[in-house]
């Protein structure tokens, strides 16, 4: 699993960039080097095929979020004759809305993140504050990097929406602290119809990644966001396969998925798969390649 890959003199924000999930063009040419060593580099659709067998180590290479980065990477995926496939969120192409993720993260890129506590523990009384801070502020993540404050800022802006617009308040944080207005970074960040035409065209392999790429769990209309990046993937693939958005399903999501004839989703439970036959297609695990396969 892949995000953003992506040079720190291409951005004015690097910042962001340097989040552990994120890594330089050169280095994942370097992991490049080091999977197609290793391993039969082969698609998703190629997981279940019955010649797969225990005696072939095989990996799968995914990337997430519909950035303008995997574009260059399609290329160079190209050019070394080996495939994988791309997780696109509707919304960022078709309208050019940034993904809620990502706003938090380029706020969080703009200003310290001290900042933003303080904006959100100004929006509730002095008695509720130690509870948003202790209910927000831990993580679930056993080899987390981050600090308390970005873990807080963070968790806060994904799920806190008790008697709250979580989405308008993020909106807000953007417009403050962020220089650029979403439009701009949007044509700079995600992919565009025509690249995803030329991909496509090209042989390229999509996937749906929701509608807004909105954690599931937290989606006010899952069968909306489902239905939604159904359609937007069948103008460039034939089979419908997802990604979940920052990990979240549940055996209702699963069953919403194969009522578009989800052919294979995707987690991100980190596991080898071993016995095939024994798996769930809707629980693929993955290995996040920018922090499991360093280089230096």
């Amino acid at each position: 699993m892949y995000h953003d890959i992506r040079d720190l003199h291409e951005t004015i924000y690097p910042r962001r960039y340097e989040l552990r999930s994120f890594i330089r063009k050169a280095e994942f040419h370097r992991q490049l080097d080091i999977l197609v060593r290793d391993y039969e580099i082969i698609s998703p659709y190629q997981i279940r095929e019955e010649h797969f067998l225990l005696d072939r180590t095989c990996a799968v290479l995914t990337f997430d979020d519909g950035l303008k980065d995997h574009f260059s990477v399609f290329l160079e995926l190209k050019k070394r004759g080996i495939t994988g496939c791309f997780f696109v969120p509707t919304l960022p192409i078709t309208e050019g809305r940034m993904i809620k993720t990502h706003k938090i993260q380029f706020i969080l890129a703009s200003v310290d993140e001290h900042v933003i506590v303080n904006e959100i523990l100004c929006q509730f009384d002095q008695t509720k504050r130690d509870a948003i801070w202790s209910l927000y502020s831990a993580t679930k993540w056993k080899d987390n990097w981050w600090s308390k404050e970005m873990v807080f800022c963070t968790n806060f802006m994904r799920m806190h929406n008790e008697n709250f617009d979580s989405d308008s308040f993020v909106d807000v944080l953007f417009s403050k602290f962020v220089k650029d207005d979403e439009t701009a970074i949007c044509k700079d960040l995600y992919l565009s119809e025509q690249q995803m035409d030329h991909m496509a065209s090209a042989g390229a392999i999509f996937g749906g990644h929701g509608n807004s790429s909105e954690n599931l769990l937290l989606c006010h209309d899952v069968r909306e966001e489902i239905r939604e990046s159904a359609q937007f993937i069948s103008e460039y693939s034939n089979d419908f396969i997802f990604s979940y958005p920052n990990g979240g399903f549940n055996e209702a999501i699963k069953k919403e998925l194969l009522r578009h004839d989800c052919k294979m989703a995707f987690t991100v439970e980190q596991k080898t798969l071993t016995h095939i036959d024994d798996s769930d297609p809707l629980e693929m695990p993955r290995y996040d390649g920018a922090q499991k396969l360093k280089t230096q």
